[in-house]
């Protein structure tokens, strides 16, 4: 017996942003006053991150994007769809830079951090974590980078598909988690002692059978910065959400004075 499916193929919601906001993703037309908004709530995301996790003399691009794309909300319907080919243009040239975007930002936070050692009065303690470290915050310097990148990419995405709309959400809110885990915990020489005590205490606690206390304090010391990670990703969500429900408050007050169709 064939059953009727209670939602359509491409219409189901994934959950990784606001029902409202996906469900308007999912549902909304090419050029209409929900797909402006909707571009717009991008942007407004997409912004965020860049401005924040972007070394400023790599942003070019991406600002430049994120200018033509507000400029493209305040056309007209008929406007719209002679402004594609030069948005898709600059979504070429984002995603092409976006390698070389992420390296220089690297290398102006290891200058920043190279001025900082040496200006700095106090000793800081050498330990066997240090190299590790740095390699980790290179690393989510660089995640934060690319998923800012990213959230410019989607955000002109939404142009054509809407429902990449959703992705900047992810994108924003990973950008900034991974910049502030990275230039905060892991910079921090007290969060390696203490990844290395708690492993030498469960080292020692096993009689026999020891662990490798070399990988056990590597473990530990991303456990630290997973629960950091995690913590800012919440934050980060927490006010999106609210950000979004603002926006979006707008269009249910509008449904609400034209009264039921």
């Amino acid at each position: 017996m064939r059953r009727l499916a209670l939602v359509r193929e491409g219409e189901q919601l994934t959950g990784r942003g606001p029902t409202d906001f996906e469900r308007l993703a999912r549902g909304c037309e090419l050029f209409s006053p929900d797909h402006t908004g909707l571009l717009a709530i991008s942007v407004t995301l997409a912004w965020r991150c860049v401005r924040a996790c972007v070394v400023p003399s790599q942003q070019t691009e991406l600002v430049l994007a994120l200018q033509q794309l507000t400029r493209f909300l305040s056309l007209s319907h008929d406007q719209k769809p002679a402004a594609l080919a030069s948005l898709e243009q600059l979504r070429a040239r984002c995603f092409a830079a976006a390698p070389v975007i992420e390296q220089a930002t690297v290398k102006a936070v290891q200058k920043g951090q190279q001025h900082l050692r040496n200006n700095r009065s106090e000793k800081v303690p050498v330990t066997s974590l240090d190299d590790h470290a740095q390699h980790t915050v290179d690393r989510y310097v660089r995640l934060a980078a690319h998923f800012s990148c990213a959230a410019v990419c989607h955000s002109l995405d939404a142009v054509n598909t809407p429902v990449s709309a959703v992705d900047v959400m992810g994108d924003s809110a990973g950008a900034l988690s991974y910049q502030l885990t990275g230039l905060g915990a892991a910079k921090k020489p007290s969060l390696r002692l203490s990844a290395l005590d708690q492993a030498k205490w469960e080292a020692a606690r096993f009689s026999g059978s020891s662990p490798n206390e070399a990988a056990l304090t590597l473990q530990i010391f991303h456990e630290y910065l997973g629960g950091r990670y995690q913590t800012y990703l919440d934050a980060e969500r927490h006010t999106q959400e609210q950000f979004i429900a603002w926006a979006l408050s707008g269009r249910a007050a509008r449904s609400l004075s034209r009264g039921p169709v």
